[in-house]
């Protein structure tokens, strides 16, 4: 059986290119583990924002920037408005991860209606 040069460089290029794809899988099987593990470490961190928070206080206090929002001559208006917006944003992922109650987040409807005034 004679092998000629280009047989022998196609079964070297394929080893090199079969070499590189394992060395490409085993890289991104690491990125996607490593990730996988901040995700539930950020996830439990989470968690634990989550029981520490006190919602009524943190439904008071977004009542307070609405009514800072309110004032006419408000000062620091884009940072509250967007300091707002994380809160809602929180409360929102709070609930639709169902780690929270509307009710226990969000308060009752009596409390949205005063926030919406």
């Amino acid at each position: 059986m004679d092998i000629s040069e280009h047989t022998v460089y196609i079964v070297a290029a394929s080893f090199a290119e079969a070499a590189q794809r394992f060395d490409e899988q085993r890289y991104w099987k690491w990125r996607l583990i490593k990730l996988e593990r901040i995700g539930r470490a950020l996830n439990g961190t989470f968690y634990q924002i989550v029981q520490a928070t006190d919602w009524d206080l943190l439904r008071e206090q977004k009542r307070d920037i609405l009514t800072l929002l309110d004032a006419p001559d408000t000062m620091h208006r884009e940072s509250l408005t967007g300091i707002l917006h994380l809160i809602d944003s929180l409360q929102d992922a709070v609930v639709d991860a169902k780690m929270k109650t509307e009710h226990e987040v969000f308060g009752t409807s009596i409390d949205q209606d005063e926030i919406a005034e």
